[in-house]
Parts: structure tokens; sequence; C-alpha cells
């Protein structure tokens, strides 16, 4: 027969009480289960509505937390390409789905550029930060002492969003 481990106070123990959280997931999904089937018992059209809008406010949500913009040409991207697959699926329009993301392409041509385009700030912010204008003056310190400085830049672009 094993006991539980000693604690010393450090570690928490694990607790058996329902959450909050859980009650909270249990009631959400319960909800959005019942609004599916009613948008899907009122009509396919309905469902396919309910698909789009809720693919436009997770997406919203999620450029909010990933890239900090709620909507932006990514945005736009993302919910065109559901919006085109859910017409695709239910009507088997190829031609309309590819109308539609060629139109989100030509908006985020022209307005995405315009709404994204923060390179220019973002490098001399940073090079702010790093007192790059004082650097030949460190790096002339450092030489004096027998030390050699060096500066080195690196842009990350993050391929997901």
């Amino acid at each position: 027969m094993t006991s539980p481990a000693p604690t010393n106070g450090n570690h928490a123990t694990p607790q058996h009480q329902s959450s909050p959280e859980l009650r909270r997931r249990i009631v959400s999904a319960v909800v959005l289960a019942t609004l599916a089937l009613a948008a899907l018992v009122a009509s396919p059209w309905s469902f396919l509505v309910l698909v789009i809008a809720s693919a436009m406010l997770l997406l919203w949500e999620w450029g909010a937390a990933t890239r900090g913009t709620g909507a932006d040409a990514t945005t736009i991207l993302q919910v065109a390409c559901v919006t085109a697959l859910v017409i695709f699926v239910a009507v088997h329009k190829f031609v309309v789905a590819a109308i539609l993301l060629a139109a989100a392409l030509a908006v985020i041509a022209i307005w995405g550029r315009q709404k994204n385009g923060t390179w220019n700030a973002t490098l001399d912010a940073a090079l702010k930060a790093a007192d790059y204008d004082g650097f030949a003056k460190r790096k002339a310190s450092a030489a004096r002492k027998g030390k050699l400085r060096g500066m080195g830049l690196s842009c990350y672009i993050e391929a997901c969003g």
C-alpha cells in the first residue's frame, strides 16, 4: 500500500471540487449547441449564416490576441476563405466562391497595406530603444579598454499571422 508523498507546504494539493470555469464551459457548450441545432432546424441557410458569423467573431478575437488588432487584412482574408468555403459546400458554386476570394484579395491589396504597414515605425522604435545613434561612442569607449563591441539587428516575421 502506498501513501501520498508528504508535502512541505510548497506544493499545491489537488482540489476535487467542481470548478466554476468548468461549469461555465459546460453551460456555454449547451447554449451554443442549442443555437446551432435551432439554426439547422430553421433552415440550412440560417445554419450557414451562423457558421460565417461564428467564424467572423472567432477570427476577430484571434486577431486581437495574436496581432493586437481585431479586424485587419488578415482577418478579412480568413473570413472570406470561410465564407467562400461555406458557399462552395452549400451550393456547389465554385465561381461564386472564387469571386469572393478575389474580392477579398483586392481589399487586402488596397486596404491591408495602409493598415498593416508599420515596418518603418517599428524599426525606428527598435533603433531608438537600442540607442543606435549612441553606439559609436560606446564602441570607441570599449576599444580604449581593449574590448570589442558590435551591433546586430535581426528581423522576425511570424508566418502564422
